[in-house]
């Protein structure tokens, strides 16, 4: 018999591969990720179901393609595919939870438009939305916490919203904030506080744990000016 396994699982979305030094970039720096290639398993043939979000991430969570569980664009353009995750098909969570696991989850979800992650018996607050959750209260109340500046950044570079009606995703921009204060700062404080309590059960009670973090893109360099 060997002992449960606990599991940090850490994503980024819109991230290319070669962005990577362990996969190559001479010229960007991923210090921390290079390290966790270099200790752990590098995949060099690693295919997502779907370039489209929820339907990859439904896929993560269910094990099954986008044509089996139906969640086949994401909940904000209106294609014809499911809004949610049907409840008779498997999720990763119940088989883990069943076993005495604590489940967390922080950061981006976009599985679904209104089921966040307590509809599975998750830990962890629903951040709806394909976006960095920049408006969302519990961001701002956060930065009120630890005194850093709001959100703002200038020379904001926008796309164009599909249908041509109107201004699309911000692409890019100067962010001015200090590091400190910046999304993925938030999302790997809420990380922490999660990992520091489940630390604490598997000391005292031997209960195992699988904690996700996903952050919404690529960390955020603010300007060096």
């Amino acid at each position: 018999m060997t002992s449960p396994r606990n599991v940090l699982f850490l994503m980024t979305d819109q991230h290319r591969v070669d962005t990577l030094g362990c996969y190559g970039n001479p010229v960007i720096r991923t210090p921390a990720l290079d390290g966790l290639a270099a200790e752990g398993a590098r995949f060099d043939r690693f295919y997502t179901p779907t370039a489209i979000c929820t339907p990859a991430r439904a896929s993560l969570f269910t094990g099954l393609h986008p044509f089996r569980h139906g969640l086949l664009v994401n909940p904000e353009r209106n294609g014809g595919g499911r809004d949610e995750v049907a409840e008779h098909h498997p999720v990763l969570s119940a088989p883990l939870q069943a076993a005495g696991y604590n489940m967390g989850h922080v950061g981006k979800w976009h599985i679904g438009r209104e089921r966040g992650p307590e509809h599975y018996g998750i830990d962890g607050e629903h951040l709806p939305g394909a976006l960095n959750p920049f408006h969302h209260p519990s961001y701002q109340q956060w930065l009120k916490e630890q005194g850093h500046p709001p959100f703002a950044v200038e020379r904001p570079v926008f796309g164009k919203a599909p249908n041509g009606t109107g201004r699309g995703h911000l692409i890019a921009g100067r962010l001015r904030q200090p590091p400190e204060a910046t999304i993925e700062t938030f999302l790997a404080d809420r990380t922490l506080e999660l990992l520091d309590r489940y630390a604490r059960d598997f000391h005292d009670d031997g209960r195992p744990f699988m904690l996700s973090c996903h952050w919404y893109g690529p960390p955020a360099v603010p300007d060096p000016r």
